[in-house]
């Protein structure tokens, strides 16, 4: 018996079509993934149009295909955690209604943070975030959150992965610097990006555990650091937290 392994090339060029377009948030022209996989015009337009007509990817009006959230949303129900934004939304609002800011739930994806769902805020000038936006780890809220949290021997992979680039002075760069930071973020309940990629811009976010207190997912908000000032971090934070236990709830965790 052959002990290679049988495998449909033309599944094999739907993957690597994924593949590409995962790897870059603003998509790319369908001449562009022609010139990226070597294959045919016939063949890429014939997979774009099956993805479109099933809703996995859409076009921009820059005629760029991205992907959507469905393809994020079948990792999710692998993992046994479909219901996770259903559950979130209504929670999502009230939080929002509380903090007037922009509300978003994100899950680890390959070493970023992607964002699943947002709720945007109540005042005239809010952010906004593209349908799968990845974020990195070591400068953003929900980054810092999922790595305090999640397990040891993770959390060891993914910061040896990592590259701590360096964005302004806020920006942590240094491995044992982050890993204290993380411990502090362990002992607090929640995270905060205090403006380490943006300027002017700060997050704070915590965890949403699953029903076998795994972190899944991560809950947190965004605003000018005008609206979200130093002084009230710790105030935020301890709201944040507490709706994301309210999501945790939700799918089974008890907290001890």
């Amino acid at each position: 018996m052959d002990k290679q392994l049988s495998t449909v090339p033309n599944i094999e060029r739907a993957i690597t079509i994924i593949e590409l377009l995962s790897s870059n948030e603003e998509g790319f022209s369908l001449q562009a993934l022609i010139d990226k996989t070597g294959l045919a015009k016939t063949t890429v337009f014939r997979i774009l149009n099956t993805f479109l007509k099933h809703g996995y990817v859409y076009k921009e009006s820059n005629n760029s295909f991205v992907l959507t959230k469905k393809f994020l949303m079948l990792g999710l129900a692998g993992m046994g955690d479909e219901n996770l934004i259903e559950k979130s939304i209504s929670i999502m609002r009230q939080l929002k209604d509380e903090l007037n800011e922009t509300v978003l739930i994100g899950a680890l994806v390959e070493e970023k943070i992607v964002m699943l769902e947002q709720v945007i805020g109540n005042h005239p000038f809010t952010f906004c975030l593209k349908p799968g936006k990845k974020v990195q780890l070591h400068i953003s809220a929900p980054g810092k959150a999922y790595l305090a949290f999640c397990d040891t021997n993770e959390r060891d992979l993914l910061i040896a992965n990592m590259e701590f680039t360096r964005y302004n002075e806020n920006t942590i760069t240094d491995e044992g610097v982050f890993r204290k930071h993380l411990q502090e973020i362990r002992k607090q309940g929640y995270a905060i990006d205090f403006a380490e990629e943006l300027e002017g811009v700060h997050c704070i976010g915590a965890p949403i555990f699953s029903s076998n207190g795994q972190v899944i997912s991560i809950l947190w908000v965004t605003g000018p650091s005008s609206r979200l000032p130093e002084k009230d971090f710790a105030k935020n934070g301890e709201i944040i937290k507490n709706y994301a236990l309210k999501i945790s709830e939700r799918l089974g965790y008890i907290k001890k």
